[in-house]
């Protein structure tokens, strides 16, 4: 696996990982309302540009493929963090995570925080990461369940 800072050209690629993901391994956790809702949000490319622009942002890349991407934003939050439907427990999100990790290290940030779905909240556990409280988030008017994380480094 290799990690890259994300790129403009690589958008297309990451919104899908993004959408398959969610429609797939959340769907273990959500209802298929919900999945639809959160992997259907009404983000154009240019609002992921953005939003992937003001953060730190890696792709985690197999065989010329995106296989995963997370960011960190300048106070610490970790936004995102998805891998493929095809290449989960590889490795690659605990890659990710620890070189966002580095790099808040870096910019003198010594905490970092999360909403974690359902989903993803035994993994950011495993990486040291505290749960504060649960939380109820609305997209499109459907409710989600999903938990405030934090972690000092």
């Amino acid at each position: 696996m290799e990690l890259k800072r994300f790129e403009k050209n690589m958008i297309n690629e990451v919104v899908t990982v993004f959408r398959e993901t969610i429609l797939t391994i959340n769907r273990k956790d959500y209802s298929m309302e919900q999945v639809k809702v959160w992997a259907n949000n009404s983000q154009t490319l240019d609002e992921w540009l953005d939003r992937f622009e003001k953060s730190t942002t890696y792709v985690a890349i197999i065989n010329g493929v995106i296989v995963g991407f997370g960011n960190l934003t300048e106070d610490g939050w970790i936004d995102l963090l998805y891998v493929h439907k095809d290449h989960q427990a590889e490795g690659i999100a605990s890659g990710i995570v620890n070189q966002l990790e580095k790099d808040a290290k870096l910019r003198m940030i010594n905490r970092l925080s999360t909403d974690a779905s359902i989903t993803a909240k035994p993994f950011f556990l495993s990486h040291g990461y505290q749960t504060h409280k649960e939380q109820s988030k609305l997209i499109a008017g459907v409710s989600f369940t999903n938990y405030k994380m934090t972690k000092l480094i």
